[in-house]
């Protein structure tokens, strides 16, 4: 994490991140992005375990909506 960003890479790159990224050769950038902009987008936490299954929990239940005060459905 640097600056309150973190610094995110697809799952498949490796080697020595920050002098990738330096160097133009090298197609590897990482992409930042803050809490925000991770809270904004719905990410959530998945895990790759060392055999390459991915658990993934799956979104959020989805909050129940107020019923609409305006509305004649009661009618």
């Amino acid at each position: 994490m640097v600056n309150q960003r973190l610094r995110l890479a697809p799952h498949q790159e490796g080697g020595e991140m920050d002098k990738r990224h330096n160097d133009p050769a090298d197609a590897f950038r990482w992409t930042f992005a803050s809490f925000n902009v991770l809270r904004r987008k719905a990410a959530r936490k998945v895990v790759v375990t060392p055999s390459g299954r991915l658990r993934d929990p799956g979104p959020p239940p989805a909050a129940t909506p107020a019923p609409d005060p305006t509305s004649s459905a009661a009618e």
